[in-house]
């Protein structure tokens, strides 16, 4: 009972309705978002991907000998230095790391599917088991699928090719069957 009880915390997720539609909020989120151009979005993104990383691998190889402001200094540094490299080259960071993160999300996915899977596994449920799987191969086709789609868009207004890289084209073609997979184990 503890296991179907978890599941309802998923409900609000599923029932809920966009914040961003016709509100104030929705109206300065696009307001700065259209402030932010590509290039721009490649050097932040740049900049705040390493210095997160930088930061973390600081924080936990020097935890007492050093401080925390010392090493945000050194993480700052870090993510100006590979900002400036992409501005300097014209290197677009975000096509270059999509393919991983979207592959680490879809990891995600599949290890909180299968932490599901797995809860009801041993009660007996085959029928609730199943229904899980299914559901969730499905809802992975989609989303491999919507990834997709979002990256054909943003090849068309940055002008530059992305699609033809080996993870979008291995995720293009898995998605369908998943999805269709999915829909088998769930019949």
């Amino acid at each position: 009972m503890k296991r179907l009880i978890s599941l309802l915390a998923i409900l609000p997720t599923v029932y809920a309705q966009s914040v961003f539609e016709d509100n104030f909020i929705a109206n300065s989120f696009n307001s700065v978002m259209a402030q932010i151009s590509p290039e721009m979005a490649n050097y932040l993104y740049a900049f705040i991907l390493v210095y997160s990383v930088s930061q973390l691998a600081l924080n936990l190889a020097f935890r007492s000998r050093t401080s925390k402001t010392g090493n945000a200094g050194i993480a700052a540094a870090l993510g100006l230095g590979s900002a400036f490299f992409v501005y300097v080259t014209g290197f677009n960071a975000i096509a270059a790391t999509a393919p991983f993160i979207a592959f680490m999300v879809v990891g995600i996915f599949s290890l909180m599917i299968w932490n599901i899977y797995r809860a009801f596994g041993s009660s007996g449920a085959a029928w609730v088991t199943a229904g899980i799987a299914g559901i969730g191969l499905m809802l992975l086709g989609s989303v491999m699928k919507n990834f997709t789609t979002q990256v054909d868009t943003y090849s068309e207004m940055t002008g530059q090719e992305l699609s033809n890289s080996a993870g979008f084209g291995l995720m293009g073609i898995l998605a369908p069957w998943l999805f269709l997979i999915g829909f088998l184990v769930l019949i």
